[in-house]
């Protein structure tokens, strides 16, 4: 006699069609933007991060921030909303969005350092950018570095293009980690739907009872709609330990641009 379980009802649900995701991995794919893209999209250049250190008011000692300047420019032949949207996403799992909570104090001692009266702080940068190349605009995103040890930091910066799509995102309440925060478009959702139906059919004769149980727990996982933008993601390695935080080098591993 034939018995069902969880991981025997996923092999189930792959042969009806379905994809198998296994948890904890989707996090780290990311969804790609169109070959050629039809949408605007700026031109855009930066430099290594680098650390400060600033004395902030009744700090005992300074704080450390990484920063990156940058130069957005437009050459779409018509003028553009520049509103950049840039996280640092470190291998330790902080998530941290540029210049929020950052003092003033930290912006003038980074315009200092560059030697650039051309860099706009973060609130300024954001508005209309104009066409051409002598409109271009000099930026920089801030994030105060980490206490404890990073060795690589992924940049997501967006806001650089006009491209969206519309996604639906799957998870799962099943224990075999079926579409684990998987993002998919209307047309798979539909196929992964009728894929459903299928395995219903196909595991109800082996083990109605289990059929039951794990359908249920995939019906619950109601797919959430959502926008995902075109970003840059860069990717530099941050050799070294977190007593040197402050000297450690960024090395550039890889750029592209993903959906986020």
């Amino acid at each position: 006699m034939h018995r069902l379980n969880g991981r025997h009802f996923a092999l189930v649900l792959l042969a009806a069609g379905l994809w198998l995701v296994p948890r904890g991995q989707v996090a780290a794919q990311h969804p790609q933007p169109d070959v050629v893209s039809g949408s605007w999209e700026l031109h855009f250049s930066w430099s290594v991060p680098r650390v400060v250190s600033v004395k902030l008011t009744d700090a005992v000692k300074p704080k450390l921030y990484w920063y990156m300047p940058y130069t957005v420019t437009n050459k779409t032949g018509q003028d553009q909303l520049f509103v950049p949207d840039i996280y640092a996403l470190t291998d330790a799992g902080d998530l941290i969005q540029s210049n929020k909570g950052v003092p003033p104090r930290v912006f003038k001692a980074i315009q200092a350092r560059e030697k650039n009266a051309l860099l706009e702080r973060p609130s300024r940068i954001v508005g209309r950018l104009l066409q051409g190349a002598n409109n271009g605009r000099d930026g920089v995103a801030v994030w105060p570095v980490p206490d404890h040890d990073v060795d690589r930091v992924v940049i997501f910066f967006g806001g650089l293009s006009g491209e969206t799509h519309q996604m639906y995102q799957v998870k799962s309440a099943g224990d075999s980690g079926l579409f684990e925060g998987s993002y998919v478009s209307l047309k798979r959702l539909t196929e992964m739907n009728a894929a459903l139906q299928a395995a219903n059919d196909t595991a109800r004769e082996i083990n109605p009872a289990i059929a039951e149980a794990e359908l249920k727990k995939l019906a619950e996982a109601v797919p959430t709609k959502v926008l995902l933008r075109k970003t840059l993601m860069i990717t530099y390695d941050t050799p070294g330990d977190v007593g040197h935080a402050a000297k450690k080098p960024f090395v550039l591993k890889g750029k592209r641009w993903v959906l986020r």
